[in-house]
């Protein structure tokens, strides 16, 4: 096989998920896996993959367990020899020094794939994210926010953004220095620019180099900063999908990708099963949206599920409450939280404390992911969908699934996938992972109608 394009690992499966449709769209032939796939499986079941997607959780992992979970795949991904090796974080960047450390994770790509210059890049004009002189902007509606701003993720539950220059939020996480190439530098002529980037790039010292991108006009600049000085000694990048937008621009330039991709829409379903991880409040506004629409909602005891006397018997409940809905021919919606604010967010933490339990989204993720498999078991289902990364991550890993791809376009960054699963009762099966923060709040009626953007 030949060197493959572009590998990257992400720190979360809705971004993960993000990354593959973002490759697919642009022309590029890419699909997701659980776990590193060797040359041997790529060749006789995935044959002709440009783009090799590896699904993580380490967004929600202590520095300790990203490591032990990060070692064994990054090297790995050497031995499939890409000459793009990506460390996908969410394009809100939210991390902290004890959860998600994503410049713990650099230090690790830096001593692996043995590269000393890290590019990162955040900004995706296309998913309303922008990077301007190293601050990071997200637009929610028509307005705008510097990231410390954001109402939702200045509140996050887990890694509230408190700061919106990337260099000094990663430098709370690694005493790796940040330098900028910022939209001026962008602006100068390409040689000027690439002799910039080479400065860091073969610089003695380890550093971060923070890139802005703020307009689509930049997208294929940095594209070819990345791809031109990758092609004898592969580069280590971290950030979004804005990478893999980057990459695909340059790479239109080039001929080698001449059109966008929009998979057609999906035959639609009689009923569907949505579960519910994320306390975003577009997830809320979506949620609620269903129960106008006549889904049954049923709200998961967070605080419950902390007590191990209690888990069991009230995982039963939902699981068979959930089940009797749908085989009634009726769509139900589980959800943890409505919303950042819901008091359930504290008093399932506050259990988790008496319980002893070391990361109450965790376990309710997993507790999830486990009445998620229940479900579809009980009611033969074959299309379903799940908003929140880390609910996503515990989900795939329930189900057997060994990759995705995508099946239809759906919002941005949240298509409709088709499950190459292990388990054969789930193998083929229609699945969206949904990033908390996406799509438009008729978002479920719309996968179980299976429709496309």
């Amino acid at each position: 096989m030949s060197r493959i394009p572009i590998t990257y690992y992400g720190d979360d499966f809705t971004g993960s998920v993000d990354a593959m449709e973002t490759l697919t769209m642009l022309g590029v032939k890419a699909a997701l896996f659980l776990d590193v796939p060797t040359f041997d499986v790529l060749e006789k079941r995935f044959p002709g993959l440009e783009a090799v997607g590896v699904a993580g959780v380490t967004r929600s992992m202590s520095v300790e367990a990203m490591q032990k979970e990060l070692r064994p795949k990054f090297e790995a991904i050497t031995r499939l020899n890409p000459s793009v090796i990506h460390y996908k974080t969410c394009s809100t960047f939210d991390s902290s020094p004890t959860i998600g450390n994503i410049g713990k994770a650099i230090e690790l790509g830096i001593e692996i794939f043995g590269t000393k210059c890290v590019p990162l890049i955040l900004g995706t004009p296309y998913l309303k994210r922008f990077v301007a002189f190293g601050n990071l902007f997200a637009t929610i509606g028509d307005e705008t926010f510097r990231i410390d701003r954001h109402p939702m993720m200045s509140k996050h539950p887990i890694t509230p953004m408190d700061e919106g220059d990337v260099r000094l939020h990663i430098a709370k996480q690694t005493e790796i220095p940040t330098e900028i190439i910022d939209t001026l530098h962008l602006r100068q002529p390409f040689p000027q620019l690439n002799e910039r980037y080479l400065a860091y790039r073969e610089s003695d010292r380890p550093c971060i180099v923070a890139i802005d991108t703020i307009t689509d006009d930049e997208l294929p600049l940095v594209g070819k900063l990345l791809w031109e000085n990758s092609r004898e000694t592969p580069t280590f990048v971290a950030g979004s999908s804005g990478v893999e937008y980057c990459l695909a621009d340059y790479w239109r330039q080039l001929n080698e990708k001449t059109t966008k991709i929009v998979k057609p829409a999906l035959e639609a379903n009689a009923n569907i099963l949505v579960m519910c991880g994320s306390a975003t409040l577009a997830t809320k506004g979506q949620i609620e949206n269903a129960e106008e629409s006549g889904y049954e909602s049923i709200a998961i005891d967070g605080p419950g599920l902390m007590n191990p006397e209690t888990a069991d018997s009230i995982l039963d409940d939902f699981v068979e409450r959930a089940t009797s809905v749908i085989n009634e021919g009726r769509n139900v919606v589980l959800y943890s939280t409505k919303g950042p604010d819901d008091p359930i967010i504290d008093k399932t933490k506050d259990a988790a404390k008496t319980f002893g339990i070391q990361s109450a989204a965790q376990q309710l993720a997993r507790y999830q992911g486990i009445a998620f498999k229940a479900i579809l078991q009980k009611t033969g289902l074959r299309r379903a969908c799940v908003a929140g990364g880390d609910t996503s991550g515990y989900v795939c890993q329930e189900l057997g699934i060994f990759a995705l791809q995508v099946a239809s376009t759906m919002a941005p960054g949240s298509p409709i996938c088709r499950v190459t699963s292990n388990t054969p009762e789930f193998d083929g099966i229609e699945l969206c992972l949904k990033a908390g923060q996406a799509g438009e709040p008729d978002y479920f009626e719309r996968v179980r109608l299976g429709g496309s953007i």
